[in-house]
């Protein structure tokens, strides 16, 4: 159930033939009996060599004097895992990927919207990317522009947003490692943090907030334990309507 609803919205049905063959697999190992005998072999090793590292994880956690978590959500789910008090302990943020703080946001127009990320279905891209093609597609649309700063992950999957972004003239960027959000927000207005999956606030969304740059997230456990409501604008999870 968990992985159907994080995972099976995020790939079109009319997207790519891989995202189609995807969703298809996916499907098929949630609801279909597997028949085929080395499905079932590797299914059984899989999950036996996550409990596996399961325990190795609870035991040695369990051999620490202090246990901290980096958020309230996760230390609840830790404490109840592995049986030991974990503490919560919010992450800082970095001074110097903050160049904006306290500065004047550079007025644009269009106004420009920035996420910084990855293209893994949990990070919510493709709902933002479902939410700029909308605004696009209306009489009445508003000009803006969409800054897509992304770290390479999988090169089919990355190839394909990318196509589609770019052909709704968002501008797009991978880099071979962690993306420089201090660059980001200096080309950017708005941050959008569109996740599918939250129990702990993104750095670049603190970072953001931190910085007093505006930013828009998903209603997430994570985010409202970092940011106050009147901090940024909330929207529901994977509803790009909304978002």
């Amino acid at each position: 159930m968990l992985a159907h609803g994080l995972m099976g919205d995020a790939l079109p049905a009319d997207g790519p033939p891989e995202a189609s063959s995807a969703r298809a697999r996916l499907q098929s190992l949630l609801h279909g009996d597997l028949t085929d005998r080395e499905e079932v072999t590797a299914q059984r090793e899989a999950r036996e060599a996550i409990e596996v590292r399961r325990a190795e994880k609870r035991a040695a956690l369990s051999a620490v004097d202090r246990r901290f978590a980096s958020s309230r959500l996760l230390a609840r789910q830790l404490s109840a895992t592995v049986g030991r008090a974990f503490t919560f302990r919010a992450p800082g943020v970095d001074t110097f990927l903050l160049p904006a703080a306290g500065a004047i946001p550079k007025k644009r127009a269009p106004l420009r919207f920035g996420f910084v990320g990855t293209t893994r279905p949990t990070e919510g891209l493709q709902v933002l990317v479902d939410a700029f093609a909308k605004l696009r597609a209306r009489a009445d649309a508003p000009k803006l522009d969409l800054v897509l700063a992304l770290e390479r992950t999988e090169g089919t999957r990355d190839d394909a947003l990318q196509d589609r972004a770019m052909r709704m003239g968002a501008t797009v960027s991978f880099t071979p490692a962690a993306v420089d959000v201090r660059a980001l927000l200096d080309a950017v207005d708005v941050l959008v943090f569109p996740s599918l999956w939250g129990e702990f606030a993104p750095a670049a969304l603190r970072i953001a907030l931190a910085s007093g740059r505006p930013a828009i997230a998903s209603n997430m456990p994570g985010v409202a334990e970092v940011a106050p409501q009147e901090a940024l604008r909330r929207v529901a999870p994977g509803d790009a309507e909304e978002l």
